[in-house]
């Protein structure tokens, strides 16, 4: 499916995303899923699922073509995001020095119940997730449009909100601070809270204070009046493209589906800016936590998951080293029928090795890979693989990127909107229709293919590849 470098604790949150779901009713509810992988090692998370699990996500979905619950789900999820940010702003000005263990305990589990809450929510937003939303959409517009070209326009048209999301927020604020000639401490760190996604796998307030005043002095010798005109150009045009085909096609119906994916592609980037900003939101509980450990914070943050946290607050019982270096190889999550399983080290590779099949792969290397169009054009361009890890990375990325080249990666994160202004096209491994690279890539008008499952792992930096964003497919060109 996708991977990234992340915390133990956001690979056991993640099985909310997959395990668990809200019926019709609101309750928080067993997925009936049948069957998932979670595998990591030496902190980098990879996920795969078979396609009968895929299919059981997408008939979850379904439910999303209910106005009530679709309604209900979206306030949901703005209560939640406010109840998380509240939890965090408390965090943030507690002195976890004065904890003891049950206290900590107590705290922890809250954090945890935010995040996998979080994680519940935003599977309404993922690719299976919006499935049956797409399909119902594209069902209409089939019915209605003749030519597979104007109707895939449409389509793309119809899931581009025509409302801020948080990437733009984020710019445009940062361009508001610009304006202000000069800007203090407290400012920027109010700013890196409010969008903490910037500064996922970053554990050092310092670190991130540094890169904000760089930036600032970067940015304030650049005339940000072009970047504002194209954000709002974007809304306008998204606004008035919805109104050609509302009034092309006179079908209350679409009109409701396709404002509900836009919805939901809203929804996605503000819960994606708590999932993979609480770490450092909650930061002074991270570090409360680690110090409670026997370890670096490296290895805490790469083998120490929720259950081993509450263990050693419980009944003081720390990860032995051999049982971290086992982790810090590999460890997997096996869910299978109800039943998950947990193993480390060389267990976990020969459970991945003898569950994912190496053959498809080695198929694509020579060939080409197909994903979800996500806007359209056709190019050829050299491959830079840039991956979401940390702050340091990304600083690296961003001078190592070069204008032209196709960026690669496998999702984007809102940190990358400076690459991708230098970049000729997109290509990700997770995503759908309402991902953050489409819409970005809409916004700067550059070729898209979202959800190749792979295209990070299978190319190489400086391979020279066409992208097809009309069909879908990524082929690899002979040097």
């Amino acid at each position: 499916m996708w991977g990234q470098k992340q915390s133990a604790m956001i690979t056991q949150a993640m099985l909310s995303q997959l395990l668990t779901d809200i019926d019709s009713r609101g309750r928080q509810v067993a997925s009936g899923i049948p069957e998932d992988l979670f595998f990591q090692s030496n902190g980098i998370f990879s996920h795969y699922m078979p396609g009968h699990a895929i299919k059981r996500m997408e008939s979850n979905g379904k439910k999303m073509l209910e106005t009530d619950f679709s309604n209900t789900i979206f306030r949901r999820i703005e209560k939640h995001i406010r109840a998380f940010i509240n939890f965090s702003s408390k965090i943030r000005r507690s002195d976890f020095s004065r904890y003891d263990n049950g206290r900590l305990l107590k705290i922890l589990e809250v954090y945890e119940d935010y995040l996998n809450k979080t994680f519940t929510f935003f599977e309404f937003s993922t690719p299976a997730g919006t499935t049956a939303l797409v399909n119902k959409v594209g069902s209409i517009l089939k019915s209605s449009i003749r030519g597979s070209r104007l109707r895939q326009q449409y389509f793309v048209w119809l899931c581009t909100p025509a409302e801020p999301d948080e990437t733009m927020k984020e710019r445009m604020d940062f361009i508001k601070l610009l304006d202000k000639k000069t800007v203090t401490s407290a400012e920027l760190k109010k700013y890196a809270l409010k969008y903490p996604a910037l500064f996922f796998n970053t554990y050092n307030d310092r670190l991130v204070l540094s890169f904000l005043k760089t930036k600032f002095v970067q940015e304030s010798k650049t005339d940000h009046r072009q970047a504002v005109l194209r954000m709002r150009n974007a809304l306008v045009t998204a606004k008035t493209r919805h109104k050609l085909v509302y009034n092309q096609i006179k079908n209350q119906r679409l009109k409701y589906l396709a404002e509900t994916i836009q919805k939901n592609a809203l929804a996605r980037y503000r819960l994606k800016h708590i999932w993979s900003g609480a770490e450092y939101m909650c930061l002074p509980l991270i570090q409360a936590l680690h110090k409670r450990t026997q370890t670096t914070f490296n290895n805490f943050i790469e083998t120490y998951t929720f259950t081993d946290l509450k263990n050693l607050l419980l009944n003081d019982k720390q990860l032995s080293k051999r049982e971290i270096e086992q982790r810090k190889m590999a460890f997997a999550y096996y869910y299978h029928h109800g039943s998950l399983t947990f193993l480390s080290g060389k267990p976990a590779l020969a459970l991945k090795n003898r569950l994912v099949s190496k053959i498809q792969i080695q198929e694509r290397i020579h060939g080409s890979m197909r994903g979800i169009p996500a806007n359209h054009g056709l190019i050829k361009g050299r491959v830079r693989i840039v991956n979401v890890k940390d702050l340091r990375q990304f600083i690296k990325d961003r001078q190592n990127f070069r204008k032209g080249e196709i960026l690669v990666t496998t999702m984007t994160s809102p940190i990358m909107v400076p690459i991708v202004e230098k970049a000729a096209g997109i290509i990700t491994d997770e995503g759908g229709i309402t991902s953050h690279a489409a819409v970005v890539a809409r916004e700067f008008n550059i070729p898209c293919i979202v959800g190749t499952h792979g295209a990070s792992s299978i190319l190489k930096t400086g391979q020279m590849v066409e992208l097809n964003a009309d069909k879908g497919i990524v082929q690899l060109q002979k040097k």
